[in-house]
């Protein structure tokens, strides 16, 4: 005689299981995603002060004003020469934007590579404040947290 097992379900092991995959997953993804936005401010503000110190180069060495204007949204900002040369145009992270309450609003270098003002652009970010200090001179370039 042949018992036939009659399938109702899954058993206690394999639903405690796929509990337990279903929570790791669902814990990781979050630290995942907070992550990946802090690597995208990262590399955001490395490139806005390589393109701050390519426009320094740029002006000194061609004797040609530059200036990096941000877009009156908060959201994004230009480099271009004589006023008028579009050089790049980038857009910031979702997670950045430019305070309102900034004292500068544009930096410009001279056709000597000095900075026409001094002053601190603030940025509000996932994590927390960001203050980028220009300096007079040849406009030595401070970010901070």
């Amino acid at each position: 005689m042949q018992h036939q097992r009659c399938n109702r379900g899954f058993t206690l092991l394999e639903t405690l299981l796929v509990l337990t995959i279903l929570m790791a997953v669902s814990f990781g993804v979050p630290v995942y995603a907070g992550q990946a936005a802090k690597q995208e401010e990262t590399r955001f503000f490395d490139l806005l002060i390589g393109d701050i110190l390519s426009m320094q180069g740029e002006s000194y060495r061609n004797g040609e004003w530059t200036e990096l204007h941000f877009g009156t949204d908060g959201g994004s900002y230009t480099v271009s020469k004589n006023y008028s040369t579009v050089l790049v145009t980038r857009q910031m992270p979702a997670t950045v934007r430019m305070d309102k309450t900034s004292y500068l609003k544009n930096i410009r270098f001279s056709p000597q590579g000095n900075v026409e003002a001094a002053g601190t652009i603030r940025f509000s970010s996932s994590g927390g404040v960001r203050v980028l200090t220009v300096h007079l001179g040849k406009g030595r370039v401070v970010l901070s947290e």
